[in-house]
């Protein structure tokens, strides 16, 4: 017999907001916590599909409703946004251009893209330097980077944003430092190296990269679209790294 959907799932379908609510839905609790802290959005202690629908559908505050219109916020009966209204009109909204015969996953990666150049252009030229060195040190999480087919900035940012997670200080250097141990530390301890092992290291420090690259995206011209685009790489991520986790799990890899 098949499991009887939730009204959650019921309601995302409708709305046609299935694939962030997937994925949501399957994500550590404290991953959902970050997200909806970004977005301001207030969670209950409610089970994962109940959190994730407040995330995309809570008044004001939710992904569709951060990327209606002016006039849209105001229209009670006005349709919510779905997932390719969010991720279309946050593109345009960047200046992010896009075709419009792009899959909605397309468009996701174009945003994160823009949003990895943004994080690294705020970097001093020696700090991508160093950042360089220490993937180029760690072939194995290089690798790893690698197969998720992004852009050198996109590895950048990821790269920065784990070594910003592992200081209070927020200081890059000394946090680039205490991510080489950790990687080091990691290759010792694993039963075997891998591009496998390297993907599912970076899905456990998920949450860390989430806050770190959240905490240093707002701007002040604009928080709101900071705040969406920072949620927006986070889903993205997440399905991203999942995704070819699991291909190269069935192929052995």
């Amino acid at each position: 017999m098949l499991a009887q959907k939730s009204c959650y799932r019921r309601l995302a379908e409708r709305q046609g907001v299935v694939r962030p609510f997937e994925i949501l839905s399957r994500m550590p609790a404290e991953s959902r916590s970050v997200i909806a802290e970004t977005l301001r959005v207030q969670l209950r202690e409610e089970n994962a599909e109940a959190q994730a629908w407040r995330i995309l559908n809570r008044n004001l505050r939710g992904l569709q409703a951060r990327t209606h219109h002016l006039p849209e916020q105001l229209t009670p009966f006005y349709r919510n946004n779905n997932w390719w209204d969010i991720v279309t009109r946050t593109a345009r909204r960047l200046k992010v251009p896009f075709y419009p015969g792009n899959k909605d996953e397309e468009v996701e990666r174009l945003l994160f893209d823009h949003m990895a150049h943004q994080f690294v252009i705020g970097l001093a030229g020696s700090d991508v330097e160093e950042l360089d060195q220490l993937a180029a040190s760690h072939p194995e999480i290089e690798a790893a980077m690698q197969s998720l087919s992004l852009s050198d900035d996109g590895r950048r940012a990821i790269l920065s944003a784990l070594a910003l997670a592992q200081t209070p200080s927020g200081k890059l250097r000394e946090g680039l430092g205490k991510a080489a141990d950790w990687i080091t530390d990691w290759g010792r301890g694993a039963w075997s190296v891998s591009v496998c092992s390297g993907l599912r290291a970076l899905k456990q420090k998920l949450t860390e990269i989430y806050g770190a690259l959240s905490s240093r995206s707002f701007s002040r011209s604009d928080g709101n679209l900071s705040r969406v685009s920072a949620a927006l790489a986070a889903i993205f991520l997440q399905d991203l790294i999942e995704k070819t986790l699991d291909e190269y799990e069935a192929m052995g890899a």
